[in-house]
C-alpha cells in the first residue's frame, strides 16, 4: 500500500507541477517495476467454484485487454507500464487478492487515517492557490489538480467514514473535518461529482449508524438530522449563489450524456463495442474542441470498461462483484463485511455514474479488498 501511495503521490504532484513531468515518469516507473515484483499466481482455492471460474475468466480478459493494447513503440510501452489505468491497474484483481485478509484490516485503517493527514495538509497547502488560479479565469486546471489531489491522496477518506466507528473521537472528527473541507474545496471549484460521493456515503454512513441505535434514540436522532438537512438547505439556498457561482451556474447542466453517445456512436459503428480497443484504447470526441479528435478517457465508469475491455469485460466484472455484495449483505453475520458491502456499493454507483472507477490508487485497490474478503 505505501509503494501504491507514493505512486499516486509523484502522480498529483506532476498534476500540481510540483514535480516535472519527466521526474515524476521517471520516479511513477520504479515503483511501478516494485510493484511487480509482489505479482504471482494467488492461492484461489477460497473463492468456491463459481467465484474460481469467474474470476479465472475475469484475469484472462485482462491479459487480453494488456495484449490489446499496441506494444508498436517504446513510448506505448512506457505508457502501458506508468499510466494510471495501464498494466499495473488490470492486473490489481491480482496484486490485491494476495493481501485481502482481515488481518490487514486494522492496517489498513491506521494507514488510511495517518495519509488522511497528508491529504489535510496538502489541502490545506495548495487549496489558496488553486483558487486563485481559478478565480483568474484558468478554471480547468484548478479543477483538474483539485480532484488529482482529492482522487489520488485522499483516495481512502470515503473508507474512513464509513468505518469511522472504528476510530476514536478525535481521529472521527479529523476524518469528518477532512471530509467537510473537501466537499467546500468541490462546491468552490464546481465538482458535482465529489459532491454527490459525500452524499451518497453520508447517507449510507447515517443508514449504518441509525439501524444499530434503540427505536428512540434512533427518532431524536432523525429529528436532529432533520432540522440540520432544512438549515443547510436554507443556508445553501440563501447564500449558495454568492458562495459558489459556478456551481449555481451548471447545477443542472447535463455534461455526460454528449460524451456518452459520443462513445457508443464510435464503437457500435466500428464494431468494437463488444470487445473494446485495448488497454490504450480511446474514442473519437468533439468535447475538447469543434474538432473530431481521439479522447483517453471517458467520465463514466462503465463506459471505460467498454471502452478498453468491450461489454463482455463489463459482465464478466458485473457477475464476479454480485455474489459477493448478495453474499455481504445478506449472507454474513459479520457487521465489518457489511460495511465492506456498503463501502463498495458507493464505489460501485458512483465511480460509474460520475467518474471513471478503474485505477491503479488506493480507492480501486480498497474496492477490490472488500470484493474479495
Amino acid at each position: 500500500m505505501t509503494a501504491l501511495m507514493f505512486y499516486n503521490v509523484f502522480l498529483t504532484l506532476a498534476f500540481l507541477n510540483v514535480l516535472p513531468g519527466r521526474l515524476a515518469q521517471v520516479l511513477e516507473i520504479l515503483v511501478c517495476l516494485y510493484l511487480l515484483t509482489f505479482l504471482k499466481i494467488p492461492r484461489i482455492k477460497t473463492l468456491g467454484v463459481v467465484g474460481l471460474f469467474l474470476y479465472i475468466l475475469l484475469v484472462l480478459w485482462s491479459i487480453f485487454i494488456i495484449l490489446n493494447g499496441g506494444f508498436a513503440s517504446s513510448y506505448n510501452i512506457v505508457r502501458i507500464l506508468t499510466r494510471n489505468q495501464g498494466l499495473l491497474c488490470f492486473l490489481m484483481i491480482i496484486l490485491s487478492f494476495q493481501f485481502s485478509h482481515p488481518r490487514y484490516l486494522n492496517y489498513i485503517f491506521s494507514f488510511l487515517y495517518q495519509w488522511n493527514k497528508v491529504y489535510l495538509c496538502g489541502i490545506l497547502l495548495f487549496i489558496p492557490y488553486l483558487i486563485w488560479v481559478f478565480r483568474t479565469g484558468d478554471t480547468m486546471v484548478a479543477q483538474t489538480r483539485f480532484e488529482a489531489l482529492h482522487a489520488y491522496i485522499g483516495g481512502g477518506l470515503i473508507f474512513l467514514i464509513i468505518f469511522s466507528y472504528k476510530f476514536t473521537y478525535k481521529q472521527r472528527k479529523c476524518i469528518h473535518i477532512s471530509a467537510l473541507i473537501s466537499v467546500i474545496c468541490a462546491g468552490i471549484f464546481a465538482r458535482r461529482g465529489v459532491i454527490l460521493l459525500y452524499i451518497v456515503t453520508y447517507m449510507m454512513w447515517l443508514f449504518i449508524s441509525l439501524s444499530n441505535q434503540s427505536v428512540s434514540k434512533r427518532i431524536i436522532n432523525l429529528f436532529k438530522i432533520g432540522i440540520l438537512v432544512l438549515l443547510l438547505l436554507y443556508i445553501f439556498i440563501s447564500y449558495g449563489e454568492a458562495l459558489f457561482p459556478m456551481l449555481f451556474s451548471r447545477l443542472t447542466d447535463d455534461t455526460r450524456s454528449f460524451t456518452e453517445l459520443e462513445l457508443i456512436k464510435d464503437f457500435t459503428e466500428s464494431g468494437d463495442l463488444m470487445f473494446g480497443r485495448g488497454i490504450l484504447g480511446t474514442y473519437n470526441s468533439i468535447i475538447e474542441s469543434a474538432i473530431p479528435e481521439d479522447r483517453a478517457g471517458i467520465e463514466t465508469g462503465y463506459l471505460d470498461m467498454v471502452m478498453r475491455g468491450g461489454l463482455v469485460y463489463v459482465v464478466l466484472y458485473a457477475l464476479f462483484v454480485i455474489t459477493p455484495l448478495v453474499c455481504g449483505f445478506f449472507s454474513s453475520q459479520s457487521k465489518t463485511v457489511k460495511y465492506m458491502a456498503i463501502y463498495s456499493l458507493v464505489f460501485i454507483f458512483y465511480f460509474n455514474t460520475a467518474s471513471s472507477n478503474m485505477s491503479l490508487s488506493i480507492r480501486y485497490f480498497l474496492f477490490l479488498y472488500c470484493i474479495f474478503i
